[in-house]
């Protein structure tokens, strides 16, 4: 198995995380806002009124934000004495050993702390400690199955991480059929695939009879892992126990196998890292499992920050649990019991039948078909046809055009609906929403204004104006529109959803950093919000140079870097309806801001899908509607960056996706590219999204790179005329399509795709 397909299927490991919820509460910049005696005053206050939750918050931000400040250090001791109290109060975890259902136990101080995890595996909930990629984890009569459920599969133990040394002990069945290795992962880099494997059964290329106990060392620097050193003895047989023990301390490796050192190796390149079992198409059973070693600092942090995080969160779980995920809808006022009277009874039945096919394709469990939605276009038309004047009518088909993204023909039935009842306030709601995609603030304010002016208990309206000034950064008249819009709809979901985002996530202390594009903030440190926050920065600077806007940034790009991924998962959940859980980070247009969270295991690919959210959110502040391909193509771009002190020293890496892309242009299975271009955003996300991804890349590599640039000047014109707000046809036929040969352009990129590595 090649070396990248292994790296695949190993990344899936950090997905195996929990979904939660939170609702966030005031946020406090304390390097702006106060002094660190007015929070300790309030702290205290808040402990004697035994406002436990509320004295905790600031306690920990006072140790977290301004510990190491001569007034924290005469009383620190104090303040973490009344924190634990709070903390008991609360049922927050502070004891390792009630975050694993292993018995687990944690020694030392500081950063070298080291850790110790057995299990015995009497009890089948241990067996929730182990994240699966590939297969499964699950007691069976007093121990661990590890089942397969392909050629590759992985396990570790809550993605923890160690540093500079770790032993792990267990008795260890291989159980027939034998067909391949299985074997311990020391200080493994999950996002370059790099550390070191103590494998049983390792077969060697020049001799596959031959199975040798292996130290191997994998690493990008090859192609295959390399064996540091291997024995024959003993030989490893199927349904036989075996006690292994593999050891890393420092640059010593050492391997035993029932007790007897078999393999010793000496290589210091990995020193931190996740530990991990792997197995190549072998059922295993273990019994008796100890790991011991020096747990990461930065991992234990995150696992308990996420622990409590979720413990405080618990009552508004309870209270949130069920609460729609939809934006909330008032009665519409031209279905009146009145007006629907006036109207033919053929037109209200058609509409009748086409919303209920809408709300059916809705919530659907499946993307509906374009088709779908041109059926209720027709069954909306055939209503029309009978009823020209039945305004309901008009407002259900521009809804409908809406979905396929022609929006031209939506703001017409909008408009229509408008002249034939000018009491709809709700049309002003819908267009505001079309003048926010073309960026036209001012206009959707104005719209929105009409709206509440016809209806002054509009709570939908309330809530939408309350998201254009947000986007105005007019943050005061946003909070006076969302208590009115709760006031009178206390269930508005939208409005809740605002005032998170205006609240920003929830953080006991925040770090931030300003710059000339952006707003920083985070709950790591300063150290780490001032390196991602010089890091767009640069990246702004990049993007600008290859694909320069025209118009002045109406506020600063806000950016977010979660501590934890579980904190991440709460405010995407409940700010755009979905978790977002297989996601280091995203862009949210809707609120036109950024969100991540850091791997503890390396921070790379965090600023690597930063480059490329980012440009995301760059581009969208200039270009009213961005076809899917140019901003998804662009983006993979920029995530092939490397900067090195605020310098782009390396651009366009190749992309993860080439050899799936490579294989599409050889089977003669890829998209022709005028048909990739006119893609729409549902039909690019369909069952061929990674290769529209893969293709779309290619395209800006392509334009950029081949032949010292032919075509960019090409893409130069295309983006061009996205920015005078063309159409996507149009832009390509003022563009691409200028060229001599456009066939000939397009089997020179798929001999340059092929030729890439």
């Amino acid at each position: 198995m090649g070396k990248n397909n292994v790296k695949r299927t190993i990344l899936l490991t950090m997905l195996f995380l929990t979904v939660w919820l939170s609702f966030p509460q005031m946020q406090i910049f304390p390097q702006e806002q106060q002094k660190p005696e007015e929070i300790l005053k309030n702290a205290d206050e808040l402990f004697q009124q035994q406002k436990w939750e509320d004295a905790w918050r600031l306690y920990e931000l006072l140790l977290k934000t301004f510990g190491q400040t001569r007034f924290i250090s005469g009383k620190s001791e104090d303040i973490k004495k009344k924190k634990t109290e709070c903390e008991k109060k609360l049922g927050i975890v502070t004891n390792i050993s009630e975050l694993f259902k292993g018995k687990a136990e944690l020694k030392g101080s500081g950063k070298k702390r080291t850790l110790t995890v057995t299990y015995d595996f009497k009890d089948q909930a241990q067996a929730e400690d182990f994240n699966c990629t590939g297969g499964t984890a699950k007691v069976v009569d007093g121990k661990l199955l590890f089942e397969p459920e392909g050629e590759l599969s992985f396990m570790n133990i809550k993605n923890a991480l160690f540093t500079d040394k770790i032993t792990i002990e267990a008795k260890v069945t291989v159980l027939k059929p034998f067909s391949g290795r299985m074997g311990f992962l020391v200080f493994l880099n999950t996002d370059s695939f790099e550390g070191y494997m103590f494998c049983l059964r390792y077969r060697e290329a020049s001799n596959e009879s031959m199975f040798n106990n292996a130290i191997l060392k994998i690493s990008q620097k090859t192609e295959y892992p390399t064996p540091l050193k291997q024995n024959s003895k003993p030989e490893i047989k199927a349904d036989t126990q075996y006690s292994i023990k593999a050891e890393a301390k420092g640059k010593n490796l050492t391997f035993y196998v029932n007790n007897k050192e078999v393999v010793t190796a000496e290589d210091k390149d990995f020193t931190k890292g996740m530990f991990g079992i792997i197995s190549l198409g072998n059922k295993v059973q273990l019994d008796d499992l100890k790991i011991t070693g020096q747990a990461n600092d930065e991992w234990l942090n995150k696992i308990f920050a996420e622990s409590t995080t979720l413990t405080l969160a618990e009552d508004e779980l309870k209270e949130s649990n069920g609460e729609a995920r939809l934006v909330y809808s008032d009665d519409i006022s031209a279905e009146s019991d009145e007006l629907i009277a006036k109207a033919s009874t053929a037109a209200v039945n058609y509409i009748a039948d086409a919303r209920k096919r809408r709300n059916n394709l809705i919530t659907s469990s499946q993307e509906p078909s374009r088709q779908a939605w041109l059926d209720l276009i027709n069954l909306c038309t055939k209503a029309i046809q009978e009823d020209p004047d039945f305004a309901l009518a008009y407002y259900e088909r521009a809804m409908n055009y809406k979905e396929i993204e022609n929006y031209v023909k939506s703001e017409e039935d909008l408009d229509k609906a408008l002249q034939i009842f000018p009491g709809f306030y709700e049309i002003y709601n819908k267009k505001a929403e079309l003048s926010l995609n073309k960026l036209q603030y001012d206009n959707a304010l104005e719209l929105l204004n009409k709206a509440i002016e016809i209806n002054p208990n509009y709570s939908t309206g309330y809530s939408l104006r309350a998201l254009v000034n947000f986007l105005l950064d007019n943050n005061d008249a946003a909070k006076t529109d969302l208590k009115k819009a709760l006031e009178l709809n206390k269930d508005n979901v939208e409005a809740k959803n605002i005032q998170r985002i205006i609240n920003g996530p929830d953080w006991p202390a925040c770090f931030k950093k300003e710059t000339t594009h952006y707003i920083v903030k985070t709950d790591i440190n300063q150290e780490r919000c001032d390196a991602y926050a010089e890091a767009i920065e640069a990246m702004f600077k990049y993007y600008s140079s290859l694909f320069p806007l025209d118009n002045k940034q109406k506020k600063k790009g806000r950016v977010y870097i979660f501590n934890t991924h579980k904190g991440y998962e709460i405010h995407a959940t409940l700010t755009s309806g979905s978790s977002l859980e297989n996601s280091l980070g995203y862009y949210q247009p809707s609120f036109k801001e950024l969100y991540l969270f850091e791997d503890p295991n390396n921070h790379e690919p965090t600023k690597k899908v930063l480059y490329h959210e980012g440009f995301h959110q760059y581009i969208h502040t200039g270009i009213e509607e961005i076809p899917i391909w140019f901003n998804e193509g662009c983006a993979e771009w920029f995530y092939g960056t490397t900067l090195k002190n605020k310098t782009v020293v390396s651009k366009g890496d190749i992309c993860p996706r080439l050899p799936e892309l490579q294989e599409a242009v050889n089977g003669g299975k890829i998209q022709s590219l005028d048909v990739l271009m006119n893609l729409s955003h549902k039909e690019f996300m369909g069952e061929t999204a990674s290769l529209n991804y893969a293709q779309s890349w290619s395209i800006i590599h392509f334009c950029l790179n081949y032949e010292n640039g032919k075509y960019k000047g090409y893409l130069e014109k295309y983006f061009n005329a996205l920015k005078a707000n063309k159409p996507a046809k149009d832009a390509l036929d003022a563009s691409f399509k200028t060229v001599k040969d456009f066939n000939k352009m397009e089997q020179e990129w798929k001999d340059y795709v092929k030729g890439l590595n």
